[in-house]
């Protein structure tokens, strides 16, 4: 008898035994002010990044600044920004928000 009771024991100390589950009510019990906060900044942070990610990709693809900043291609008579060109353009913003949040 006393070794079921020191098996109980054990099992409710075991740290891989199958955690309970909580209710909508219960689960909503854990947000608070500072939760919601940094929800909602991180939302806002992940809204700007993708504005201007597609917006300046949309800049990018426009004829008139790959004329302006891209390569005349005789075979297919189109103007393109060269690859590596674009890549420098879309990381540089990236680079300078590393340095001055360092």
């Amino acid at each position: 008898m006393h070794a079921a009771a020191d098996e109980q024991a054990m099992a409710k100390d075991d740290v891989s035994a199958r955690p309970q589950r909580l209710s909508a009510r219960a689960r909503l019990g854990h947000f608070n002010k500072m939760l919601v906060f940094i929800m909602l900044y991180l939302a806002c942070c992940a809204l700007n990044y993708g504005y201007d990610v597609g917006t300046f990709s949309g800049v990018q693809a426009m004829q008139s600044f790959q004329r302006e900043f891209g390569a005349y291609n005789p075979d297919t008579g189109l103007w393109a920004l060269p690859g590596w060109l674009s890549s420098v353009m879309t990381a540089t913003p990236f680079f300078g928000k590393a340095i001055v949040c360092a």
